[in-house]
């Protein structure tokens, strides 16, 4: 699997720091923790380290495309149609 997309909650001291640093960055927060998880080791006794790392912002022009909203699929109601879709316009792309 070449993604993989979780949802985490970073509470208190540690949660504020990541923050500070993505905003320091311009970056969103997940994307900071993406940088971390592709530098993060195991080792032979199964604990989880991430070597320093630098975590700096891009030069100017080099800055990654801005971050897209997600796209959602979703079917149009079907109101009283029957089972095989019959009269129904499909599905839609709620952008």
């Amino acid at each position: 699997m070449d993604r993989v997309e979780v949802r985490v909650v970073v509470p208190g001291e540690a949660g504020r720091r990541l923050a500070a640093l993505a905003a320091g960055l311009g970056w969103s927060a997940e994307r900071v923790l993406a940088v971390l998880a592709e530098h993060a080791q195991v080792d032979d006794d199964g604990l989880v380290h991430v070597p320093p790392v630098a975590v700096t912002a891009a030069p100017p022009g080099l800055e990654p495309p801005p971050e897209r909203a997600p796209v959602v699929y979703r079917e149009r109601p079907r109101f009283g149609r029957d089972e095989g879709g019959e009269g129904y316009g499909g599905p839609a792309l709620d952008w």
